[in-house]
């Protein structure tokens, strides 16, 4: 990885993610995609002003409407991905249970066949 290189981050859990933005606040290299509960999360502004392309959702969102405004999140940028041959890796965190783990096998499978 050369210090150029240009690296994004697509974090789909219910919580902000702040430890990513954080951790590359000053690093214009990372671009962060949040999909994130509005209603709960972010409560600083300095986080929440680091995310690139934020997809605040409320609580009680359907699970079409999540992936939804996931797909169209995701769209904004595979579109560009594949037309400039970039690859992509899709990794998977969390599952803490058996329908978690479910859920998270058919996120990335979505993201596959879109």
């Amino acid at each position: 990885m050369s210090p150029t290189d240009k690296i994004l981050i697509v974090d789909v859990d219910a919580h902000h993610g702040n430890g990513n933005a954080y951790t590359f606040m000053e690093n214009s290299n990372v671009t962060i995609l949040d999909v994130y509960n509005n209603d709960i999360y972010p409560q600083l502004p300095a986080p929440k002003a680091r995310v690139n392309i934020g997809v605040p959702l409320h609580s009680g969102t359907t699970g079409a409407h999540y992936l939804n405004a996931l797909r169209n999140a995701l769209n904004q940028l595979q579109g560009t991905l594949r037309v400039l041959s970039i690859p992509m890796v899709v990794l998977g965190g969390g599952g803490y249970s058996k329908d978690g783990a479910k859920a998270m096998s058919k996120s990335i499978a979505e993201v596959y066949n879109s």
